[in-house]
């Protein structure tokens, strides 16, 4: 065979067709008879560069072992998973992956999602939460609450105006930041007499560093602080001469609740679980008022994620965004009537597209396709047109830069239904360079 002949021959009556590339990329929603020359049918294991040229996708290795590992996130700067049961940081040092223990005794299988937050990162799954400090600490996010109000006595010594008093009790942690508390105790006080307080609720958690006690007027609505307590101490006097303070401002306050979600705007920190969304107050990110701070939507949420406007909400039939300045303030947005795939949302870069108007923006595995959601609030879906991808009900999606390509990368499980969009029909192609299938 001389130097440059063909390594191969086609079978008789069949034509090779030679293409410098597919720059239409994989097209599946035509009949397979007007599938472009443009297009692939189907691609496996290979990336496809911007050209259209296929590329034979690497592999991988295992960097560190693991059980049953999932929940992988990192802010470029730490890295946390989950296996089995254990929340675990990701080390890596001289070339060699290591790991340690931050929290045990976790749901084996609970999804768990992070949020940085100024310095912390804040973490929930459906049953718990809490806080990786920047010290490597790990708190509680939110203070408890007391288990209810202590018990009061009116005496006739102390000095008081007659009249109907309130008593309330909130925790002090060692970050100075303070608890809810329910409603206040009351106690009537005779002229010129005073309260007895005993059985002061007391901590559970080793965070929480003293107890601060709060105290209407006479007949007065207004809670103030009459004292400050360490932890242990159960009983205290109030009379005239006691100090009056700062007003209660946590009332009706209780810890952010669990969630599946977890995400943060505009100085509220934000978890969601089932229909409901919850919000913290402004800038005190582990409180929430229960009976004002929540969101309730007509179906199961499968994700939150913020962009400058607002904060998109998927659910497993419709996909919103809730726009405004403060989460308190949102007016929901009906943006497509199909939802999108649990736990997909990921965070992408300006750069990662021609439609982010220079702005970050934010992606989503949804039921028709993948969905970019922009900074303006718009969502864009990248692949309806060109691939047809089935109804999953939950998933995983990143953003992927690699030599040279930007990709989004998406996981679905769990197919609920088949997109009707998608021709079955398939074309298997082979790629060859140089006669050798690549």
């Amino acid at each position: 065979m001389s130097k440059g002949e063909a390594l191969y021959k086609e079978p008789k009556g069949k034509k090779s067709l030679s293409l410098k590339g597919w720059p239409l990329g994989q097209v599946d929603v035509v009949p397979l008879e007007e599938t472009p020359v443009e297009a692939l049918r189907d691609t496996q294991n290979v990336d496809l560069m911007n050209s259209g040229r296929p590329r034979t996708r690497k592999g991988f290795e295992q960097a560190l072992a693991g059980t049953d590992v999932h929940s992988i996130w990192s802010d470029d700067d730490r890295c946390f998973y989950m296996d089995s049961g254990t929340l675990k940081e990701l080390l890596y040092n001289g070339g060699v992956f290591s790991s340690s223990d931050l929290v045990t005794g976790m749901d084996v299988r609970a999804p768990v999602r992070f949020e940085k937050v100024n310095n912390d990162i804040l973490f929930a799954n459906k049953y718990t939460t809490g806080r990786l400090k920047q010290d490597g600490t790990v708190t509680e996010w939110g203070i408890e609450s007391p288990a209810g109000q202590p018990s009061l006595t009116a005496v006739t010594v102390g000095g008081l105006d007659s009249g109907l008093y309130q008593v309330a009790v909130v925790f002090i942690s060692d970050s100075i930041e303070k608890s809810g508390t329910s409603v206040a105790s009351t106690v009537q006080v005779v002229q010129g007499g005073g309260i007895a307080i005993s059985s002061i609720p007391q901590p559970v958690s080793a965070s929480v560093t003293g107890v601060e006690v709060y105290v209407s007027e006479a007949n007065g609505s207004v809670l103030y602080k009459q004292a400050a307590v360490s932890v242990g101490v159960t009983s205290l006097s109030i009379g005239s001469t006691s100090t009056k303070g700062g007003v209660l401002d946590t009332q009706f306050m209780a810890p952010m609740p669990p969630g599946d979600f977890i995400g943060y705007y505009n100085g509220s920190t934000i978890t969601a679980k089932d229909k409901v969304l919850c919000f913290s107050e402004p800038f005190r990110y582990g409180l929430y008022k229960y009976h004002t701070n929540t969101y309730v939507f007509p179906d199961d949420i499968t994700n939150v994620i913020d962009v400058e406007v607002g904060v998109f909400v998927t659910t497993t039939e419709k996909q919103y965004l809730l726009r405004g300045k403060t989460m308190r303030d949102m007016e929901l947005e009906t943006l497509a009537d199909c939802g999108a795939a649990k736990y997909t949302a990921t965070r992408m870069p300006a750069e990662a597209s021609t439609e982010s108007g220079g702005r970050d923006f934010v992606a989503w595995l949804g039921h028709r396709g993948v969905c970019y959601g922009l900074s303006d609030g718009r969502i864009k879906n990248i692949t309806h047109d060109s691939v047809g991808i089935d109804k999953y009900t939950k998933g995983s999606t990143l953003y992927r830069e690699y030599e040279g390509i930007r990709q989004v990368v998406a996981l679905g499980s769990g197919t609920e239904q088949a997109n009707s969009l998608k021709v079955t029909d398939r074309l298997t192609a082979q790629v060859r360079r140089n006669g050798v299938v690549i």
